[in-house]
Protein backbone atom coordinates (compact mmCIF):
# COMPACT_ATOMS: atom_id res chain seq x y z
CA UNK A 1 0.00 0.00 0.00
CA UNK A 2 1.54 3.33 -0.94
CA UNK A 3 2.17 5.83 1.37
CA UNK A 4 -0.70 8.12 0.45
CA UNK A 5 -3.13 5.37 0.46
CA UNK A 6 -2.20 4.58 4.10
CA UNK A 7 -2.55 7.92 4.50
CA UNK A 8 -6.02 7.96 3.47
CA UNK A 9 -6.79 4.73 5.40
CA UNK A 10 -5.55 5.83 8.37
CA UNK A 11 -7.33 9.25 8.74
CA UNK A 12 -10.43 7.16 7.98
CA UNK A 13 -9.54 4.40 11.43
CA UNK A 14 -7.46 7.21 13.22
CA UNK A 15 -4.99 5.08 13.25
CA UNK A 16 -1.13 5.76 14.01
CA UNK A 17 2.26 5.94 13.69
CA UNK A 18 3.63 3.39 16.52
CA UNK A 19 4.72 4.44 19.78
CA UNK A 20 5.38 1.39 22.09
CA UNK A 21 3.14 0.47 24.90
CA UNK A 22 4.07 0.67 28.75
CA UNK A 23 4.51 -1.44 31.05
CA UNK A 24 1.77 -1.76 34.19
CA UNK A 25 2.29 1.10 36.27
CA UNK A 26 2.81 1.14 39.77
CA UNK A 27 1.51 3.32 43.29
CA UNK A 28 4.52 5.02 43.10
CA UNK A 29 5.38 5.14 39.38
CA UNK A 30 3.71 7.00 36.62
CA UNK A 31 4.26 6.34 32.64
CA UNK A 32 4.72 9.49 30.33
CA UNK A 33 5.93 10.03 26.84
CA UNK A 34 6.76 13.32 24.85
CA UNK A 35 5.09 14.07 21.76
CA UNK A 36 7.30 16.04 18.77
CA UNK A 37 4.45 17.66 17.02
CA UNK A 38 5.99 21.08 15.47
CA UNK A 39 6.45 20.52 12.11
CA UNK A 40 9.20 23.48 11.60
CA UNK A 41 10.84 22.06 15.32
CA UNK A 42 14.88 20.78 15.45
CA UNK A 43 15.27 17.22 16.56
CA UNK A 44 15.03 17.06 20.34
CA UNK A 45 16.64 15.92 23.03
CA UNK A 46 14.38 15.43 26.02
CA UNK A 47 15.49 15.90 30.30
CA UNK A 48 13.73 15.40 33.11
CA UNK A 49 15.07 17.01 36.11
CA UNK A 50 18.17 17.44 34.51
CA UNK A 51 18.92 13.93 33.41
CA UNK A 52 19.01 12.76 29.78
CA UNK A 53 15.32 10.86 29.06
CA UNK A 54 14.96 10.52 25.80
CA UNK A 55 17.31 11.57 22.43
CA UNK A 56 16.88 12.99 18.76
CA UNK A 57 13.20 12.69 18.96
CA UNK A 58 12.03 14.25 15.37
CA UNK A 59 8.99 16.35 13.91
CA UNK A 60 5.90 14.31 14.23
CA UNK A 61 8.12 11.55 16.64
CA UNK A 62 6.97 10.34 19.95
CA UNK A 63 8.92 8.67 22.69
CA UNK A 64 8.11 5.37 23.94
CA UNK A 65 6.39 5.34 27.38
CA UNK A 66 8.55 5.34 30.29
CA UNK A 67 8.22 5.25 33.59
CA UNK A 68 9.01 8.41 36.15
CA UNK A 69 8.31 8.40 39.63
CA UNK A 70 5.60 10.03 40.91
CA UNK A 71 5.56 13.82 42.20
CA UNK A 72 6.76 17.14 41.16
CA UNK A 73 9.50 17.01 38.03
CA UNK A 74 11.20 19.45 35.70
CA UNK A 75 11.07 18.66 31.64
CA UNK A 76 13.52 20.65 29.65
CA UNK A 77 13.79 20.38 25.81
CA UNK A 78 17.19 21.59 23.50
CA UNK A 79 17.83 20.98 20.09
CA UNK A 80 19.71 17.77 19.72
CA UNK A 81 23.47 17.66 21.01
CA UNK A 82 22.95 21.64 22.47
CA UNK A 83 23.10 22.64 26.42
CA UNK A 84 20.68 22.93 28.71
CA UNK A 85 20.74 26.73 28.78
CA UNK A 86 19.79 25.97 24.90
CA UNK A 87 16.12 25.33 25.61
CA UNK A 88 13.38 25.73 23.51
CA UNK A 89 10.87 24.48 26.13
CA UNK A 90 11.67 24.72 29.96
CA UNK A 91 12.01 23.94 32.33
CA UNK A 92 8.56 23.33 32.59
CA UNK A 93 7.23 21.91 35.92
CA UNK A 94 4.85 18.82 35.66
CA UNK A 95 3.10 16.84 38.36
CA UNK A 96 3.04 12.79 37.96
CA UNK A 97 0.39 11.13 39.50
CA UNK A 98 1.61 7.20 40.22
CA UNK A 99 -0.37 4.41 38.23
CA UNK A 100 -1.35 7.49 35.52
CA UNK A 101 -0.31 7.22 31.84
CA UNK A 102 0.62 10.97 30.65
CA UNK A 103 1.16 12.18 27.13
CA UNK A 104 3.09 15.51 26.93
CA UNK A 105 2.34 17.03 23.44
CA UNK A 106 4.40 19.81 22.32
CA UNK A 107 2.76 22.07 19.99
CA UNK A 108 2.53 25.72 18.00
CA UNK A 109 5.21 26.78 16.15
CA UNK A 110 8.97 27.77 15.93
CA UNK A 111 8.76 30.70 13.66
CA UNK A 112 5.95 32.62 15.34
CA UNK A 113 7.63 31.36 17.91
CA UNK A 114 4.66 29.86 20.29
CA UNK A 115 5.89 26.50 21.16
CA UNK A 116 3.63 24.77 24.50
CA UNK A 117 3.33 21.99 26.02
CA UNK A 118 -0.51 19.95 26.44
CA UNK A 119 -0.20 17.78 29.62
CA UNK A 120 -3.01 15.60 29.18
CA UNK A 121 -3.30 12.67 31.38
CA UNK A 122 -4.51 10.02 29.47
CA UNK A 123 -5.96 7.98 32.61
CA UNK A 124 -8.50 10.28 33.47
CA UNK A 125 -9.31 11.09 29.86
CA UNK A 126 -10.07 7.50 29.03
CA UNK A 127 -11.47 7.02 32.64
CA UNK A 128 -15.33 5.64 32.17
CA UNK A 129 -15.16 4.17 29.00
CA UNK A 130 -15.97 0.64 28.66
CA UNK A 131 -12.81 -0.52 25.69
CA UNK A 132 -14.96 -3.57 24.61
CA UNK A 133 -17.65 -1.37 23.12
CA UNK A 134 -15.80 1.98 22.67
CA UNK A 135 -12.58 3.18 21.20
CA UNK A 136 -11.20 6.65 23.21
CA UNK A 137 -9.49 8.70 20.88
CA UNK A 138 -7.53 12.28 21.67
CA UNK A 139 -7.37 14.47 19.26
CA UNK A 140 -4.83 17.45 18.81
CA UNK A 141 -4.77 20.59 16.15
CA UNK A 142 -1.78 22.01 15.68
CA UNK A 143 -3.07 23.28 12.63
CA UNK A 144 -1.30 26.70 12.13
CA UNK A 145 -3.96 29.25 10.50
CA UNK A 146 -7.14 28.63 11.60
CA UNK A 147 -8.46 29.48 14.95
CA UNK A 148 -10.43 25.63 15.01
CA UNK A 149 -11.13 22.61 13.34
CA UNK A 150 -14.50 20.51 12.97
CA UNK A 151 -14.32 16.94 12.65
CA UNK A 152 -16.96 14.50 11.47
CA UNK A 153 -17.48 10.93 10.72
CA UNK A 154 -19.40 9.38 8.38
CA UNK A 155 -21.39 12.80 8.83
CA UNK A 156 -21.63 12.64 12.48
CA UNK A 157 -19.68 15.24 14.64
CA UNK A 158 -16.75 13.32 16.73
CA UNK A 159 -16.36 15.70 19.84
CA UNK A 160 -16.34 19.72 20.26
CA UNK A 161 -15.03 22.25 17.97
CA UNK A 162 -11.23 21.88 18.37
CA UNK A 163 -9.20 25.32 18.91
CA UNK A 164 -5.77 25.37 17.39
CA UNK A 165 -3.02 24.15 20.40
CA UNK A 166 -5.71 22.44 22.02
CA UNK A 167 -7.06 18.78 21.92
CA UNK A 168 -10.35 17.22 23.02
CA UNK A 169 -11.17 13.43 23.93
CA UNK A 170 -14.05 11.35 21.59
CA UNK A 171 -14.96 8.35 22.01
CA UNK A 172 -16.09 5.99 18.46
CA UNK A 173 -18.18 2.69 19.12
CA UNK A 174 -15.68 -0.63 18.01
CA UNK A 175 -16.98 -1.83 15.18
CA UNK A 176 -16.89 -1.77 11.12
CA UNK A 177 -17.47 1.01 8.86
CA UNK A 178 -18.78 1.58 5.73
CA UNK A 179 -19.31 5.37 4.55
CA UNK A 180 -17.45 8.19 4.15
CA UNK A 181 -14.61 8.23 6.71
CA UNK A 182 -13.38 11.28 8.18
CA UNK A 183 -13.82 15.08 7.58
CA UNK A 184 -11.98 18.01 8.72
CA UNK A 185 -13.53 21.99 8.18
CA UNK A 186 -12.34 24.82 9.11
CA UNK A 187 -14.71 25.48 12.74
CA UNK A 188 -18.20 26.56 12.09
CA UNK A 189 -17.18 26.70 8.43
CA UNK A 190 -18.41 23.19 6.47
CA UNK A 191 -17.23 25.02 3.11
CA UNK A 192 -13.96 25.27 3.95
CA UNK A 193 -12.72 21.62 3.75
CA UNK A 194 -9.01 20.96 5.21
CA UNK A 195 -8.99 17.27 4.98
CA UNK A 196 -11.90 15.77 2.90
CA UNK A 197 -13.64 12.75 4.01
CA UNK A 198 -12.41 9.52 1.86
CA UNK A 199 -14.03 6.49 1.03
CA UNK A 200 -16.35 4.53 -0.31
CA UNK A 201 -14.84 1.83 1.51
CA UNK A 202 -14.54 -0.13 4.69
CA UNK A 203 -12.49 0.57 8.02
CA UNK A 204 -12.88 -0.75 11.37
CA UNK A 205 -12.28 0.48 14.99
CA UNK A 206 -10.62 -2.17 16.87
CA UNK A 207 -12.01 -2.89 21.09
CA UNK A 208 -9.32 -2.42 23.77
CA UNK A 209 -7.72 0.07 22.04
CA UNK A 210 -7.13 3.73 22.26
CA UNK A 211 -6.02 6.57 19.89
CA UNK A 212 -3.91 9.85 20.16
CA UNK A 213 -4.04 11.74 16.63
CA UNK A 214 -2.49 14.60 16.18
CA UNK A 215 -2.69 17.09 12.74
CA UNK A 216 0.35 19.27 12.57
CA UNK A 217 1.23 21.92 9.48
CA UNK A 218 0.18 25.39 8.66
CA UNK A 219 -2.55 27.00 6.37
CA UNK A 220 -0.14 28.67 3.41
CA UNK A 221 -0.88 30.20 -0.01
CA UNK A 222 -1.27 27.02 -1.99
CA UNK A 223 -3.23 24.91 1.32
CA UNK A 224 -2.38 23.53 4.58
CA UNK A 225 0.84 22.07 4.10
CA UNK A 226 0.23 19.38 6.71
CA UNK A 227 0.44 15.83 8.00
CA UNK A 228 -1.20 13.61 10.69
CA UNK A 229 0.91 11.54 13.44
CA UNK A 230 -1.43 8.53 15.31
CA UNK A 231 -0.04 6.77 18.01
CA UNK A 232 -1.98 3.83 19.32
CA UNK A 233 -1.30 1.31 22.33
CA UNK A 234 -3.57 -0.85 24.41
CA UNK A 235 -3.53 -1.44 28.32
CA UNK A 236 -3.73 -5.50 27.70
CA UNK A 237 -0.99 -7.80 27.23
CA UNK A 238 -0.93 -9.64 23.68
CA UNK A 239 -2.80 -12.79 24.66
CA UNK A 240 -5.88 -10.87 25.92
CA UNK A 241 -5.64 -8.62 23.10
CA UNK A 242 -5.87 -10.73 20.38
CA UNK A 243 -8.61 -12.76 22.43
CA UNK A 244 -10.90 -9.18 22.20
CA UNK A 245 -11.40 -9.69 18.48
CA UNK A 246 -13.46 -12.92 18.65
CA UNK A 247 -16.38 -12.92 17.25
CA UNK A 248 -16.70 -9.26 16.29
CA UNK A 249 -16.32 -10.06 12.45
CA UNK A 250 -13.91 -6.48 12.26
CA UNK A 251 -12.09 -6.53 9.10
CA UNK A 252 -11.23 -5.47 5.76
CA UNK A 253 -14.27 -6.30 3.35
CA UNK A 254 -13.76 -7.06 -0.10
CA UNK A 255 -14.73 -4.08 -1.70
CA UNK A 256 -12.04 -2.32 0.27
CA UNK A 257 -9.73 -0.35 -1.41
CA UNK A 258 -6.88 -1.96 0.26
CA UNK A 259 -3.53 -3.95 -1.63
CA UNK A 260 -3.58 -6.82 0.84
CA UNK A 261 -5.98 -9.58 1.52
CA UNK A 262 -8.99 -8.97 2.56
CA UNK A 263 -9.92 -11.19 5.72
CA UNK A 264 -11.48 -10.88 9.04
CA UNK A 265 -9.45 -9.84 11.95
CA UNK A 266 -9.73 -12.51 14.22
CA UNK A 267 -7.33 -14.94 16.28
CA UNK A 268 -9.19 -17.85 17.93
CA UNK A 269 -6.51 -20.34 15.92
CA UNK A 270 -3.64 -18.49 16.77
CA UNK A 271 -4.58 -18.38 20.56
CA UNK A 272 -5.60 -22.06 20.36
CA UNK A 273 -2.13 -22.55 18.97
CA UNK A 274 -0.28 -20.78 21.80
CA UNK A 275 -1.93 -22.86 24.29
CA UNK A 276 -1.36 -26.03 22.72
CA UNK A 277 2.30 -25.03 22.39
CA UNK A 278 2.70 -23.85 25.94
CA UNK A 279 3.75 -20.41 24.74
CA UNK A 280 0.72 -17.77 26.16
CA UNK A 281 1.76 -17.25 29.56
CA UNK A 282 5.61 -16.12 28.14
CA UNK A 283 3.13 -13.66 25.47
CA UNK A 284 0.96 -12.56 28.38
CA UNK A 285 3.42 -11.93 31.49
CA UNK A 286 7.07 -11.18 29.61
CA UNK A 287 7.97 -8.77 26.87
CA UNK A 288 9.01 -6.90 24.76
CA UNK A 289 8.20 -8.90 22.08
CA UNK A 290 7.60 -8.63 18.48
CA UNK A 291 5.02 -10.14 17.45
CA UNK A 292 3.58 -11.74 13.76
CA UNK A 293 0.48 -12.81 14.55
CA UNK A 294 -1.71 -14.63 11.33
CA UNK A 295 -5.23 -14.38 11.35
CA UNK A 296 -7.88 -17.30 11.15
CA UNK A 297 -7.41 -17.16 7.86
CA UNK A 298 -3.94 -17.92 7.41
CA UNK A 299 -4.29 -20.64 9.45
CA UNK A 300 -6.93 -21.81 7.35
CA UNK A 301 -4.79 -21.15 3.81
CA UNK A 302 -2.55 -23.77 5.08
CA UNK A 303 -3.12 -27.61 3.47
CA UNK A 304 -5.54 -29.56 6.39
CA UNK A 305 -3.04 -32.07 7.03
CA UNK A 306 0.14 -29.64 7.14
CA UNK A 307 -2.54 -27.47 9.95
CA UNK A 308 -3.69 -31.23 11.05
CA UNK A 309 -0.31 -32.48 11.99
CA UNK A 310 0.90 -29.22 13.69
CA UNK A 311 -1.60 -29.10 16.01
CA UNK A 312 -1.27 -32.52 17.15
CA UNK A 313 2.66 -32.14 17.57
CA UNK A 314 3.15 -29.38 20.67
CA UNK A 315 7.15 -29.83 19.91
CA UNK A 316 6.69 -28.62 16.35
CA UNK A 317 3.79 -26.58 16.47
CA UNK A 318 5.87 -24.62 19.43
CA UNK A 319 9.00 -24.44 16.68
CA UNK A 320 6.47 -22.80 14.12
CA UNK A 321 4.84 -19.98 16.91
CA UNK A 322 8.64 -19.12 18.21
CA UNK A 323 9.31 -18.47 14.66
CA UNK A 324 6.51 -15.40 14.77
CA UNK A 325 8.12 -13.78 18.09
CA UNK A 326 11.11 -11.63 18.11
CA UNK A 327 12.60 -10.56 21.30
CA UNK A 328 12.87 -6.94 21.57
CA UNK A 329 11.14 -3.63 19.97
CA UNK A 330 10.52 -2.91 16.04
CA UNK A 331 10.14 0.76 15.02
CA UNK A 332 8.56 1.84 11.96
CA UNK A 333 11.93 3.02 10.76
CA UNK A 334 12.87 -0.81 10.90
CA UNK A 335 9.79 -0.93 8.16
CA UNK A 336 11.51 1.23 5.73
CA UNK A 337 14.33 -0.92 4.72
CA UNK A 338 15.42 -4.67 4.74
CA UNK A 339 16.22 -5.76 8.30
CA UNK A 340 17.23 -9.16 9.43
CA UNK A 341 15.84 -9.94 12.89
CA UNK A 342 16.39 -13.33 15.22
CA UNK A 343 13.14 -15.33 16.21
CA UNK A 344 12.70 -16.83 19.37
CA UNK A 345 12.73 -20.21 17.54
CA UNK A 346 16.67 -19.43 16.70
CA UNK A 347 16.50 -18.84 12.95
CA UNK A 348 16.35 -15.47 10.73
CA UNK A 349 13.60 -13.24 9.76
CA UNK A 350 13.88 -10.86 7.53
CA UNK A 351 11.74 -7.66 6.63
CA UNK A 352 11.23 -6.04 3.68
CA UNK A 353 9.66 -3.01 2.15
CA UNK A 354 7.09 -3.81 -0.32
CA UNK A 355 7.45 -1.63 -3.43
CA UNK A 356 8.08 2.22 -3.20
CA UNK A 357 10.19 3.90 -0.14
CA UNK A 358 8.05 4.85 2.65
CA UNK A 359 5.42 2.09 2.10
CA UNK A 360 3.78 0.88 5.28
CA UNK A 361 3.16 -3.24 3.97
CA UNK A 362 5.84 -4.64 4.39
CA UNK A 363 7.16 -8.38 3.53
CA UNK A 364 8.41 -11.04 5.47
CA UNK A 365 11.17 -13.56 4.12
CA UNK A 366 10.44 -11.79 0.29
CA UNK A 367 6.59 -12.45 0.41
CA UNK A 368 4.49 -9.79 1.01
CA UNK A 369 2.51 -11.08 4.27
CA UNK A 370 2.14 -7.32 6.50
CA UNK A 371 -0.69 -5.27 6.08
CA UNK A 372 0.41 -2.09 7.70
CA UNK A 373 -2.24 -2.65 10.97
CA UNK A 374 0.15 -2.90 13.84
CA UNK A 375 -0.75 -2.58 18.04
CA UNK A 376 1.19 -1.80 20.74
CA UNK A 377 0.11 -3.68 23.61
CA UNK A 378 1.45 -4.21 27.67
CA UNK A 379 4.80 -4.73 28.40
CA UNK A 380 6.10 -2.91 25.26
CA UNK A 381 5.13 -5.88 23.11
CA UNK A 382 3.81 -4.78 19.67
CA UNK A 383 1.64 -7.14 17.28
CA UNK A 384 1.91 -6.91 13.71
CA UNK A 385 -0.92 -8.71 11.67
CA UNK A 386 -0.20 -11.03 8.81
CA UNK A 387 -2.14 -12.98 6.07
CA UNK A 388 -0.03 -16.14 6.04
CA UNK A 389 1.84 -18.24 8.40
CA UNK A 390 5.56 -18.10 8.54
CA UNK A 391 7.53 -21.60 8.21
CA UNK A 392 11.07 -21.66 9.75
CA UNK A 393 13.80 -23.27 7.47
CA UNK A 394 14.54 -26.67 8.70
Amino acid sequence: MKRNALFTLLIALWLMLASNAPAQAHADVGMIRIGHFVKDGPVADVYIDGESFALMVGPGGATSYLEIGAGEHKLTIVPNGASMDKAILGPLDITIMGEHMYTIAVVGQVSDPSLNPLIIDETEAYKGVDGSKDVPTILINNLAGYKGIDTNLEGESVGKTLDYQSYATATIPVGNYHKMGVEITAAGDPNTVILPAFGPGMFFMEPNTSYLVALIGKQGQLGVDYYPVFLNHSKLNAIDFLAGFSGRGLGWGKNADVKFIPQTFEFDTLLMALDKAGLKEMLATSGPYVIFAPTNEAFNALPKATLDSLMADPKALAKVLQYHVVKGMLTDEDLMAEKTLTTVEGSTLTITPMGNPGEELFGLNGDEAGCGCNYNVANGSRIFVVDRVLMPKD
